[in-house]
């Protein structure tokens, strides 16, 4: 069993209160640090105060911009799913209308709003439970008229599409099986984020590896996948 040591400090860098590991690497990397904007610098342990100052000095402007885009998330209140609340549909606002129901519970959207017809005793995550149904049948409708629609042009058959949750990743190909699996958080994205992904996980069906060739193959496939891609690196829809 290998131990890892792991040497804590803190630097003073200009107005900067730096975490510093010193860490058995080859390389410095740093982070900033939510929910604060901490700047913490993970270092080989033999690397000198200097030689860190320096490299925190030549990163200013990126750690003062990522500080910023921390202070602008929101903290979203959390979600009750009751009458009034806001919910992401493929990137459109829609305000959620809660109804008591007369039959079967169901949600469907129209002209920006999403009805949710329950019984008045249905727990908040029920209701959840029953929303988050939707938006898979959603996801997944789009996602296999995409599949359909890519797979000429990719030259590769995509043989099942799956929905699930996932906590950091946006897809998953299973290449053997060439099945692909779909974040349900997509359905909170626009159309165009949803596509991003579909021909990225296909794109694997090429190439296993995010290496050239794979990113060649989707600057041929999808020329503006780098755009799509960074609105899903947004913390919100």
């Amino acid at each position: 069993m290998t131990i890892k040591i792991t040497k804590t400090s803190v630097l003073q860098i200009q107005d900067l209160e730096v975490l510093v590991w010193r860490k058995k690497i080859k390389n410095l990397n740093m982070r900033v640090l939510q929910p604060d904007g901490q700047v913490r610098v993970s270092v080989p342990q033999l690397v000198s105060d200097q030689v860190i100052e320096q490299f925190v000095l030549d990163r200013l402007d990126w750690i003062q911009a990522a500080q910023q885009r921390i202070k602008n998330i929101k903290i979203m209140p959390e979600l009750q799913f009751i009458t009034g609340e806001e919910y992401q549909v493929f990137g459109e606002a829609h305000e959620l209308v809660v109804l008591e129901a007369i039959g079967r519970h169901q949600v469907f959207a129209k002209d920006q709003k999403l009805y949710m017809y329950v019984s008045t005793q249905t727990s908040k995550a029920n209701r959840e439970k029953l929303l988050n149904q939707w938006y898979r049948e959603q996801l997944l409708a789009l996602a296999e008229d995409m599949i359909i629609k890519w797979q000429p042009i990719i030259g590769k058959e995509v043989k099942e599409c799956r929905i699930k949750n996932m906590k950091t990743r946006w897809g998953t190909c299973h290449i053997t099986d060439a099945r692909i699996w779909l974040n349900l958080r997509l359905a909170q994205y626009p159309e165009s984020c949803v596509e991003y992904i579909v021909v990225h996980e296909m794109t694997h069906l090429h190439e296993r590896l995010h290496n050239k060739r794979f990113h060649a193959l989707m600057d041929g496939f999808l020329p503006d996948w780098r755009n799509r891609q960074k609105i899903l690196n947004r913390k919100t829809p």
